[in-house]
């Protein structure tokens, strides 16, 4: 296996956002540009390595020494840096402004469209349509969901077989409900957030592409019965 070094300018820290869990990258940081190693491939890096907006690329020889890629003659040595794994250099902060300590970098907590497919885990829909058909729908139906409502005249039904009717689909992700076709942009931060925002896990976390998340306790989600849905006032 051959490592690849990788040269990219500082301002483009980011972009090792999409990479920061691969075990054996580290970085470093010199005269404003940023120093990336531990890419081992047998020919040339995957897709996602040559899609950093990378300055320069070399493949790192014997005594440290770099080389253009297919090149026979050394172009340079590899500096002496202090290297430090990708998930220590590029470390995720959760946006809230009452966190102690300071990071040199900071990435933003967002969610992307994904390729995934996963099942619906809950639904978003306005409470007439979710009234209307909590009022017609088979028992057998009504027994797999559970719901909650909002002052703001929503319905968050949960269950394994969400009802057929029009509304926004959220699937699940490390326990926090996520808009359908959507993933958090860096997959250590599930993990984060629950453990931030819900580390007694006795809520729900809703979560939107405008980075709002939304905490329902448990409590408030019963049973989806025709007396529950008529008995509830928003």
């Amino acid at each position: 296996m051959k490592e690849f070094i990788i040269v990219l300018a500082e301002k483009d820290v980011d972009a090792l956002g999409y990479i920061r869990c691969r075990p054996q990258a580290q970085a470093a940081v010199q005269e404003g540009q940023i120093w990336l190693r531990g890419i081992f491939a047998k020919e040339q890096p995957e897709l996602t390595i040559r899609q950093l907006p990378a300055q320069r690329t070399y493949r790192l020889g014997d005594g440290n020494l770099l080389f253009l890629p297919g090149g026979l003659t050394p172009v340079g040595q590899l500096p002496k840096l202090p290297w430090q794994p990708l998930t220590r250099f590029l470390p995720v902060e959760l946006p809230v402004s009452a966190l102690p300590a300071v990071v040199e970098r900071r990435v933003s907590l967002r969610v992307i469209p994904s390729g995934r497919v996963e099942q619906g885990a809950a639904l978003l829909a306005d409470w007439p349509v979710w009234a209307t058909y909590a009022d017609t729908a088979p028992i057998i139906r009504l027994r797999r969901l559970r719901f909650a409502a909002s002052t703001q005249g929503k319905a968050l039904i949960l269950g394994d077989v969400l009802p057929p009717v029009p509304g926004r689909e959220y699937w699940m992700r490390d326990g926090i409900l996520l808009p359908g076709g959507f993933d958090f942009e860096f997959p250590v931060v599930s993990e984060l957030v629950q453990k931030k925002y819900n580390p007694d896990n006795d809520s729900v976390l809703l979560f939107d592409e405008n980075g709002s998340l939304d905490k329902i306790s448990r409590s408030h989600f019963v049973a989806a019965t025709r007396s529950a849905v008529r008995g509830t006032t928003l």
